[in-house]
């Protein structure tokens, strides 16, 4: 099984997105999500990578794959440095992704072993191809988490100007 990760970030408004392919047994799953909770890109890195596993656990990818062997790849070196060294997280959600990931680690039959690839290449090979869906993934759930904070706010701006005036 292997598995491509990548995710995206802004600041202003903050927002992440997370983007994963995964694929297994002939099949390919593209997964992603968004959230306000990252401080920075080398958080929805992390995030990305537990993301994917999460995925593959509730929905019993993992237990249904043949596959001996998983293999993670990013195009983060920082995220793939604080899973291996077991370094502490910025604050407690990205605690909680290197918690959740290195307990995956510990208790999973599967061989697991993480690749850093280079991001944003477009040369034809299977792990460019794979990053860049899994990085296109991460920046429309981004901007869908932007999109949909936008319209939260705006409808509150609205609620505020009907009662101001009623």
């Amino acid at each position: 099984m292997e598995i491509f990760t990548d995710g995206s970030h802004s600041l202003k408004p903050r927002m992440s997105g997370v983007g994963a392919v995964i694929l297994n047994n002939g099949h390919e799953h593209q997964i992603g999500a968004y959230t306000d909770k990252c401080v920075d890109n080398n958080v929805a890195e992390v995030v990305a990578i537990a993301f994917a596993i999460k995925y593959i656990k509730d929905h019993k990818i993992i237990d249904n794959s043949k596959d001996k062997n998983l293999i993670i790849y990013s195009d983060s070196a920082n995220a793939l440095r604080k899973i291996r060294q077991l370094s502490p997280g910025k604050d407690d959600f990205e605690q909680t992704a290197l918690d959740f990931i290195q307990d995956f680690l510990q208790t999973t039959s599967k061989k697991v072993t993480f690749f850093q690839i280079k991001g944003h290449v477009h040369d034809g090979t299977k792990l460019s191809h794979y990053n860049n869906i899994a990085d296109s993934l991460a920046s429309d759930y981004r901007y869908l988490g932007l999109v949909k904070l936008q319209n939260r706010l705006y409808n509150q701006s609205l609620k505020h100007k009907k009662s101001k005036y009623r």
